[in-house]
């Protein structure tokens, strides 16, 4: 109909196909692609944690090094994977990003703060839903999984030996 505005998640696109076919897509220029005169390494991508329940964060960071000889700027990028889901899910979604400027030989930790409202999709029944499973967290060429479950009650004030579940307001 004209005038409508229908989304379209093109799903088989999403992952790379060396041979240009179908399945797949290449775009010539990459988010965050540029030319900066310099190079950059990643290193030593943590999440502080490898399981985070309900409304925790998790928390991400990396270490970008300039390794060439000039100044430069880098955007690093935070992507997310679905491993399984109710949906079919993207191959890949960018979460965050941050742009750091760098000296030659300087090396930068970058942190990232992700919530499960940034692991959430539509699903079935048109409504935003954050299902329990494996994610993978990718920046750069590093990567690193983590599984959210939201069947596990929050505890509260109890440190590390926490065993009461929070109540829930009826």
């Amino acid at each position: 109909h004209s005038g409508s505005l229908w989304t379209y998640d093109h799903t088989k696109a999403d992952a790379r196909d060396a041979e240009f076919g179908h399945e797949g897509f290449t775009p010539q220029w990459e988010f965050g692609f540029g030319l900066s005169y310099t190079q950059f390494a990643y290193d030593e991508l943590q999440l502080n944690t490898d399981t985070i329940r309900g409304s925790e964060y998790l928390k991400a960071s990396v270490n970008v090094k300039n390794i060439g000889d000039r100044t430069g700027a880098e955007v690093v990028q935070l992507y997310s994977s679905d491993l399984v889901a109710s949906v079919v899910p993207a191959v890949k979604q960018l979460r965050r990003f941050e742009k750091i400027q760098l000296n030659p030989g300087e090396t930068k930790t970058v942190q990232f703060t992700l919530s499960e409202k940034d692991l959430a999709f539509v699903n079935m029944d048109n409504t935003w839903v954050t299902e329990t499973g494996d994610f993978t967290i990718s920046i750069d060429t590093l990567t690193a999984t983590f599984y959210y479950d939201d069947s596990i009650p929050e505890t509260i004030g109890l440190g590390k030996n926490a065993t009461e579940p929070k109540q829930k307001d009826q």
